[in-house]
């Protein structure tokens, strides 16, 4: 997975944009997500609240440490 995320961010990125990543809200944040992030091929990580197809949901307030933790170890991207 690491390979595949970083080559596809690097492609995204020598395009002109800027590459991101998202997360669902059963994306744990684990030691193969940050050594992606470390590699500084991201942007920017989109932290999901709502499980992705389904409409009518409410937020999902759980997450929030998810976005706590990947500020305090990343805090020059955006989240």
């Amino acid at each position: 997975m690491k390979g595949d995320a970083i080559d596809t961010s690097r492609k995204i990125r020598e395009s002109g944009m800027r590459a991101a990543l998202a997360l669902r809200p059963k994306t744990l944040i684990d030691t193969d997500l940050i050594s992606i992030l470390e590699d500084k091929a991201f942007d920017m990580v989109l932290v999901m609240t709502v499980e992705p197809g389904f409409g009518g949901q409410k937020f999902m307030i759980d997450m929030m440490p998810k976005v706590r933790q990947l500020r305090n170890a990343f805090p020059n991207l955006d989240i």
